[in-house]
């Protein structure tokens, strides 16, 4: 496991030419699109069950179980990335979404915790905003509270989603706990927060580039053929895309046919535009 120290060296701008590599592992693009397609099927098919039954709970229950899926398999998949990343031999697939499954209690805690500190900060904020109710001085410890809060959350809010997010991921595919993880994150973002920033815009831009390129094509494509199919099998194929209208058609086959390719399509895509990311 490498230290702290190291870590921070390690973030280089040069580091995104290998991010392209990601295209490259066969292996675990495979992972990565079976692991869209099963969350992907388990979330469509859960869904169309529970409207059908007319079950929040189930609905609910299947939402967690596909969001279970996805983290432990993108979870897996970076963990073969980052072997790769590292120059070591890679480890199998069984192993992986083993170490993957392993890492979704600490996703879930995090999350627990960031909900915990969003508490708190509407408390704090809360207990200001009451305590400017009082006339007179009121309105003027507002002129001063209100921008500061305002500041505080947007510190919270672009920590959380431009340095957190970004590196917990890997600290924790590295095997370290959830405090361990954090405690990386800050050291990193203490000693090389606008370094860091910065790649993380190129790597974003690298991205969105690549997405851009596979969406230009896939979208019209999608819509032209989806609508000559509907025109000639029938609405069917409109209601595999989901919404209200497909109450209407549960027990088609072609709607199933086609949501399942759909779920397919999105796997593809998922799988091509992360791995990238990852």
């Amino acid at each position: 496991m490498s230290s702290t120290k190291s870590m921070l060296k390690s973030i280089d701008f040069g580091q995104l030419m290998r991010a392209a590599e990601g295209l490259t592992q066969w292996r675990v693009l495979g992972l990565s699109f079976l692991t869209w397609l099963a969350g992907g099927l388990v979330m469509a098919g859960g869904q169309m069950l529970a409207t059908r039954m007319s079950s929040i709970f189930l609905a609910l229950l299947f939402l967690i179980v596909s969001m279970v899926v996805f983290s432990t398999g993108m979870s897996a998949v970076g963990i073969l990335l980052q072997d790769k990343a590292k120059d070591v031999e890679q480890r199998s697939i069984m192993d992986a979404l083993k170490a993957g499954l392993l890492c979704v209690p600490k996703f879930i805690l995090f999350g627990l915790l960031v909900v915990a500190l969003m508490l708190a900060l509407c408390i704090v904020a809360g207990i200001v905003y009451f305590i400017c109710k009082i006339p007179f001085i009121g309105p003027i410890l507002l002129f001063f509270a209100h921008p500061a809060m305002v500041i505080v959350a947007s510190v919270f809010f672009v920590a959380l989603y431009w340095v957190a997010a970004p590196l917990l991921a890997p600290a924790i595919w590295d095997g370290r706990s959830l405090k361990g993880a954090v405690s990386l994150v800050v050291s990193v973002v203490r000693a090389r927060l606008v370094p860091l920033v910065l790649m993380l815009l190129a790597l974003y831009f690298v991205v969105g580039v690549i997405t851009l390129v596979v969406f230009s094509g896939f979208v019209p494509g999608f819509a032209y053929m989806t609508g000559l199919a509907s025109a000639i099998i029938g609405p069917s194929m409109l209601a595999s895309m989901g919404g209200m209208g497909a109450m209407g058609y549960m027990g088609s086959g072609h709607m199933v046919a086609g949501t399942l390719s759909t779920v397919i399509l999105f796997a593809v895509l998922m799988a091509l535009t992360m791995q990238v990311m990852l």
